[in-house]
């Protein structure tokens, strides 16, 4: 009885031990039981191919792109509404200038236009009586007069201010459905790339052709 259960027991421990040895075999390449060790093969890493890795760079690329034209876009619409505000607080302050003197700061007629490269304080008369300082554009291209500026010219009777984008036209944003374009730049004149709007502001009615 005694030797028939240590057979038992033996016979058990031989196949218990099979998994874990073809394990050990497939791993170190010990000359183990074949009947026990896995295939390696099957455990191979295959590297990419060549069209694998290309439909990875075109994939990231399209992805780079969506994240560029997006990014444009974002900052484009920041740059406006900043434009917007400088330009109405700008336009409020010519205003309060007009009611105490009963005339607009005047830059020598319709044609001295104020503003060029970004001028500071370039309305003559506001700072410091009505204002610290006149805001300006600061994500210009600078160096030509050709930039986007903030432009300003009157005779004392009428006034014409405006955000003038120089020779490239504005950006896509602040062409579309732009209440304050200057027709004079626009499909104007003195529109400029195509027609483009060139412009857009305020005047009084009489500096709406300057």
């Amino acid at each position: 009885m005694g030797g028939h259960c240590n057979s038992v027991r033996k016979t058990l421990f031989e196949r218990s031990r099979q998994p874990a040895m073809a394990v050990l075999f497939c791993l170190f390449g010990q000359p183990l039981k074949k009947e026990g060790c896995m295939d390696k093969r099957k455990y191979q890493v295959k590297g990419f191919t060549i069209v694998e890795l290309l439909i990875v760079i075109v994939v990231i690329g399209i992805l780079a792109a969506i994240t560029m034209v997006t990014y444009t876009g974002i900052t484009q619409r920041a740059n406006y509404a900043k434009e917007q505000s400088d330009i109405s607080s700008i336009n409020k302050l010519i205003q309060e200038y007009y009611a105490t003197n009963e005339s607009y700061p005047n830059t020598g007629g319709s044609g001295s236009w104020v503003g060029w490269n970004e001028q500071k304080d370039f309305i003559p008369g506001i700072v410091p009586t009505y204002a610290s300082s006149i805001p300006n554009i600061t994500n210009g291209t600078g160096g030509d007069s050709y930039n986007d500026s903030y432009l300003y010219t009157s005779d004392g009777t009428n006034y014409k201010l405006i955000r003038y984008s120089g020779t490239a036209g504005l950006p896509s944003v602040e062409r579309t459905n732009n209440s304050l374009a200057d027709p004079q730049r626009t499909n104007g004149p003195w529109g400029w790339i195509n027609g483009a709007n060139g412009a857009w502001g305020y005047w009084s009615d009489g500096a709406a052709n300057w």
